[in-house]
């Protein structure tokens, strides 16, 4: 039996789309010349702190390898067979780091003499001048000397004054242009060869019986301390 016919169905044509809007032309204007500048400006400012960032980066490393190769200093030092005393050298007597020894030469309590501007004139206060000799033992390694009284945060060359009964004596400076007289900034120890510096602190008070100096061995390029002990005569005070 044949199958039914369907009946005509006409085709249902879809409505066209209806046409897209034109695209709206941007509005945004061009930045101005301030504004240029400025945004050039932000990156030269954000370019330089990183530039500062990696510079004081690497000054950081590079203070932590000093350190490192001053302990290496130290370590060749103890192999001599050479160490420092425990205790403090009184003036005169020597005390040895390494291939260094230290010593108080003199000691005494007045006013100072300082050139400035090739003018000298006297200190206003009374001040503790201390004259340090600084000789080089080995026969074949020079010595590099920065001096104790010029320490700062990139040269910790300290230079610690303190007497017996607890006070402590600032050094004293005189400004960049000033000199004392005996005082040197640094110099080259050659082996065999010995050299003077002169340092300059605020004076004892007078129930001070002596005063003892830690000098931080930094100034020679070893670690450690050069400790040593000065007498105080109360006498010896300047009359005022």
């Amino acid at each position: 039996m044949p199958p039914p016919e369907r009946p005509y169905q006409p085709r249902r044509h879809s409505p066209p789309s209806p046409a897209l809007p034109p695209p709206i032309p941007s509005r945004t204007p061009a930045p101005s010349p301030k504004l240029r500048r400025r945004r050039i400006q932000a990156i030269v400012a954000v370019s330089l702190a990183v530039m500062c960032f990696v510079v004081f980066s690497i000054a950081f490393v590079a203070i932590k390898l000093i350190g490192a190769i001053q302990k290496d200093h130290i370590a060749e030092s103890s192999a001599t067979g050479r160490s420092a005393s425990p205790g403090y050298a009184k003036e005169g007597d020597w005390q040895t780091i390494g291939n260094i020894r230290v010593r108080v030469g003199s000691a005494k309590v007045e006013k100072v003499s300082v050139t400035e501007f090739r003018e000298s004139h006297t200190s206003r206060d009374t001040l503790l001048r201390v004259t340090i000799d600084i000789e080089n033992l080995s026969q074949n390694k020079k010595a590099d000397y920065r001096s104790w009284q010029w320490a700062n945060a990139f040269l910790p060359t300290t230079a610690e004054c303190k007497d017996d009964i607890g006070n402590h004596y600032r050094s004293v400076k005189f400004g960049v242009m000033a000199k004392v007289d005996g005082a040197i900034e640094g110099d080259s120890i050659y082996p065999g060869k010995r050299i003077s510096d002169t340092l300059i602190f605020e004076h004892p008070v007078a129930a001070a019986k002596y005063v003892t100096l830690d000098l931080s061995a930094g100034a020679v390029g070893l670690t450690g301390e050069f400790k040593l002990r000065i007498e105080i005569d109360p006498h010896d005070y300047p009359k005022e």
